[in-house]
C-alpha cells in the first residue's frame, strides 16, 4: 500500500465525482503485535460507472497498486500491507505538496496500541468541494447511500470514540458521504481506538 492513502482516496473521490459518484470506501487497521499491523483499503465502485470511466480513460489510475475484483454490478479495489507501525502510518503529502493527515499507529504503553484516523479532515476536504448550494445538492444526490468506513481490530478495544462491537474486539466509524458534503456529519476531530494486545 502506498503512503498517503487518505489523500489517494480524496483523489479517487474527485475522479468518481467526474464519473457520477456511487462508491463506498473502507480503511481497516488490524494490530498484529507491539510493532506490527496490517492496513487494508477497499473501494467499491458501481461497475457501470467504472466502465464509463474506462471508455474515456478516467479510470486508468483506479487500482494501480491493489487487487481488482469485478462482479456483474461492482468493481472493487483492495490494497493491503503488513508492516511496522512506521510502515503502516500513511504519512505523506497531498498532490499539491502540503502535508496530508493520515492514520497513525503508536504504542501508548506496553501492551496497548492507539490507532488514530484524522477524520475531521474529511469534513474540510470533501465539504469544501461543494462551494455552493446547487453543487452540494448535486453531490448529495450522487453519493446518496454511500459511505466511508474506518475500522480498528486486533485485540480487546479498551478505549475508543468509535462504535464498539459487542465482543469488544473491534471498533468502527461509518461516515455517510452525503452528511460530509452537507457538513452535518457528526465526526470527531480524530477517530481512535486503543487495542490491548493479545
Amino acid at each position: 500500500m502506498k503512503p498517503g492513502t487518505l489523500a489517494r482516496l480524496g483523489g479517487i473521490l474527485f475522479l468518481t465525482i467526474g464519473l457520477a459518484g456511487c462508491f463506498d470506501a473502507t480503511m481497516d487497521i488490524k494490530v498484529l503485535g507491539d510493532n506490527k499491523a496490517q492496513g487494508t483499503v477497499t473501494i467499491s465502485l458501481d461497475k457501470a460507472i467504472y466502465d464509463m470511466g474506462q471508455g474515456n480513460g478516467s479510470s486508468s489510475d483506479f487500482c494501480t497498486d491493489g487487487t481488482l475484483t469485478t462482479t456483474a454490478t461492482t468493481v472493487t479495489c483492495t490494497t493491503s500491507k503488513d508492516g511496522t507501525f512506521d510502515e503502516i502510518n500513511f504519512d505523506d503529502s497531498s498532490p499539491d505538496g502540503t502535508p496530508a493527515p493520515n492514520v497513525t499507529i503508536k504504542q501508548e504503553q506496553p501492551g496497548l496500541v492507539r490507532v488514530t484516523f484524522p477524520t475531521k479532515a474529511l469534513q474540510t476536504d470533501i465539504g469544501d468541494s461543494a462551494s455552493d448550494a446547487q453543487s452540494r445538492q448535486m453531490m448529495v444526490s450522487m453519493f446518496a447511500g454511500h459511505s466511508m468506513t474506518f475500522s480498528i481490530s486486533g485485540g480487546e478495544i479498551v478505549d475508543t470514540n468509535m462504535t464498539l462491537a459487542p465482543d469488544r474486539q473491534s471498533a468502527k466509524l461509518v461516515i455517510p458521504f452525503s452528511d460530509v458534503i452537507n457538513r452535518t456529519a457528526d465526526i470527531p476531530g480524530d477517530a481512535y481506538a486503543v487495542v490491548k494486545l493479545r
